[in-house]
């Protein structure tokens, strides 16, 4: 197993490209942290309960307080972080011009810094 040893935070982990991200790295013997704005609990528990180790953390990767939290619970459960996965992100549904300040806001606060 590559990853043995290994922590892995992955964001966006509920769903899609995230939960399939965090299962590869639980299943190559990665530590998993499932972190997304959505609790992730059910995918955390499917890993666990197929004998992974993994951890779900509720975070909104745009809110600066919820990224260091998420750090802080990774590296109290498993003591390291080694591979983070900044999957997390959200697509506008308008035109450029459609869009809003505050909505561009949020696109890049999760998409760029999140």
């Amino acid at each position: 197993m590559r990853f043995t040893g290994k922590t892995a935070v992955v964001t966006g982990a509920r769903s899609g490209i995230g939960r399939a991200t965090a299962r590869r790295f639980a299943e190559e013997g990665a530590q998993v942290v499932l972190a997304d704005i959505r609790e992730a609990d059910g995918e955390a528990r499917a890993l666990t309960e197929a004998g992974h180790s993994a951890i779900a953390v509720q975070a909104d990767v745009s809110d600066e307080g919820q990224v260091a939290e998420l750090m802080e619970q990774a590296l109290a459960t498993y003591g390291r972080i080694d591979i983070l996965v900044n999957n997390a992100g959200v697509e506008l549904t308008k035109t450029v011009a459609d869009t809003t300040l505050a909505e561009w806001d949020h696109l890049m606060a999760v998409n760029l810094r999140g």
